[in-house]
């Protein structure tokens, strides 16, 4: 597995068409977007090939000045279309104002990827003037599909029951080291320790920072720690402002933050169709599930990245419309996850530690529901395959087997 050599790299060879507009290509810190993007404009075929990191000072110029000139400089002195690459343009305070002026100056003349976190993200939603201008991407951390070579596939027609030693080797490393490519390629007890504190540190005093208004980052440290220890459960937002004993509005800013710089991610319970269904509060995942020692909740967690991985993929590259849920009711029933397609219940899915009988609370929504597929997934080697029970068909599978179906 080479780090540069990733699903959204491939995706994009395969369809250059894409590169009519501006690329978006957001994502957590150290996954790989500036080493995805290093070697991709090669791979692609650009001979003139222009780079520019906001974090270098000597790369702020050209960005800032207000006639493009080094821009017509590289149409001019290339042969060939340019590929210019702005990386951790997002730094920049004016960078959509910049984009909206460079695209509608170069359209069809330069080809052009831009690199950053939230901000590509998170400040597109709302008054977007870059509307039609790009296509964004989401690069998330290695799973076992990628790690195996299947680079970026379609949503899976049919479950495969078919499994092989590599696949459970691989995802052996994937739950111990995480998927993000330094610590999973040096496979290093004491090189993890150091990266995911270096990591932590970088998050809170560089990218927070920089992208709020926070003055108090201490509190965020200890935010942190409390959703790594909320992992699998629903996170309520009150009990979490009685502990760090603050204000509701300040916990729900922080938790936005979280979200933004990629630390973590939230999945919301689905109440439609769910008798007395839960509706408000959301369960929190983190990105690197490395983190998390406990056994239960660093699977669930493992399992909720290859999903949000997918639905995410599926949602960019135009192949579906996907939705990541869990359900819960008032009666504590409760699946750890569902995706919708097409707003329509598709897959419900439980993880647990070991194999068992199908728990009551998945026949319970899977009644309700009526999804395409129930799935038990287990911490195990096993080979999936179907069991029934009153009239109900449920794919039982080991990890590898199951997880080796997404991207």
């Amino acid at each position: 597995m080479l780090p540069e050599h990733r699903y959204l790299g491939e995706y994009l060879i395969r369809n250059p068409e894409n590169l009519k507009k501006m690329i978006f290509i957001a994502g957590p810190r150290q996954v790989g977007k500036t080493t995805l993007l290093e070697n991709l404009g090669s791979r692609l075929g650009f001979s003139n090939i222009a780079y520019l990191n906001w974090d270098r000072p000597v790369d702020r110029k050209p960005i800032r000045d207000i006639h493009y000139d080094f821009f017509k400089t590289q149409l001019e002195n290339s042969k060939n279309q340019p590929l210019i690459i702005f990386d951790e343009l997002h730094k920049f305070p004016k960078w959509k104002a910049f984009l909206k002026g460079y695209y509608d100056t170069f359209r069809g003349k330069l080809s052009t990827f831009v690199t950053g976190s939230a901000r590509l993200d998170v400040y597109r939603r709302g008054g977007d003037s870059l509307l039609g201008r790009y296509w964004l991407y989401r690069l998330y951390p290695f799973t076992l599909s990628e790690a195996m070579g299947n680079m970026a596939p379609s949503p899976p027609l049919h479950l495969s029951s078919s499994i092989s030693e590599k696949a459970d080797k691989i995802l052996e490393i994937l739950w111990k080291w995480g998927g993000f490519p330094e610590p999973f390629l040096s496979r290093s007890e004491t090189h993890h320790r150091r990266w995911v504190r270096m990591r932590k540190e970088r998050l809170i005093q560089e990218d927070l920072r920089d992208l709020s208004r926070i003055h108090d980052l201490s509190h965020i440290d200890n935010l942190m720690d409390l959703v790594i220890g909320s992992v699998s459960s629903s996170l309520s937002l009150n009990s979490l402002r009685e502990e760090l004993q603050v204000s509701y509005n300040a916990v729900k800013t922080w938790s936005k933050w979280l979200e933004a710089i990629y630390y973590c991610f939230p999945i919301t319970p689905f109440s439609k169709k769910i008798t007395h269904a839960l509706k408000k509060e959301a369960k929190y995942y983190l990105l690197d599930w490395s983190e998390i020692s406990d056994p239960g909740a660093r699977f669930e967690n493992m399992i909720a990245v290859h999903l949000k991985k997918s639905v995410d993929f599926w949602n960019d590259s135009g192949m579906g419309n996907y939705d990541l849920h869990y359900v819960r009711d008032l009666e504590k029933r409760e699946v750890d996850f569902l995706i919708l397609k097409d707003k329509k219940p598709w897959m419900l899915i439980e993880a647990k530690t070991q194999l068992q009988e199908i728990p009551s609370s998945l026949r319970h929504m899977s009644a309700q529901l009526k999804p395409e597929y129930s799935v038990l997934v287990a911490n195990t080697p096993d080979k999936g395959q179907y069991q029934v029970l009153q009239g109900n068909r449920y794919w039982v599978s080991g990890a590898a087997a199951f997880l080796q179906n997404f991207v």
